[in-house]
């Protein structure tokens, strides 16, 4: 039988483990639930761009919506594809110009985000003054970024 010094007798014992096993069952539930909202999302865009994961980014950003709401209509599946390309390399190896370096600034903790009322599976969000983020759920639990509008108006 493990003894525990710090505990006087053993009944004390069970209620500390016992409240620790309900401390340690709420911030997993809580960690559940946040993964399954559109700030997840955003959190997981910024750190993507910030530790420069493409792979990671992509799984947060539905490139060929962006892709189609950035540059508008694109004539060919192949320069949709080199633009998709040189968007992945921007992230891996970001520069001064990038085309995501605003998504440093971001404050994805504090932003406010709206979601829709009546479809409850699409929501916004103005992480930083002027840029818009448009975000959709896919599947049951995951959202992704379905266009950023950089310092633009809507």
């Amino acid at each position: 039988m493990i003894q525990y010094k710090s505990m006087r007798n053993e009944r004390g014992g069970v209620v500390l483990l016992l409240l620790l096993a309900i401390v340690v069952g709420a911030l997993y539930g809580g960690y559940y639930y946040f993964q399954g909202t559109p700030r997840y999302a955003l959190v997981q865009f910024k750190r993507a761009i910030l530790f420069k994961d493409a792979e990671l980014a992509e799984k947060y950003l539905d490139m060929d919506n962006f892709i189609s709401k950035f540059l508008g209509d694109i004539p060919t599946d192949a320069d949709k594809q080199t633009v998709k390309k040189n968007l992945i390399y921007e992230i891996n190896w970001p520069s001064q110009k990038s085309t995501f370096a605003g998504v440093k600034n971001w404050s994805v903790f504090t932003v406010p985000i709206d979601i829709d009322v009546e479809n409850k599976d699409f929501a916004t969000a103005e992480p930083d003054s002027g840029t818009y983020v448009t975000l959709e759920t896919k599947g049951e639990r995951q959202w992704i970024i379905t266009s950023i509008n950089f310092n633009r108006t809507r």
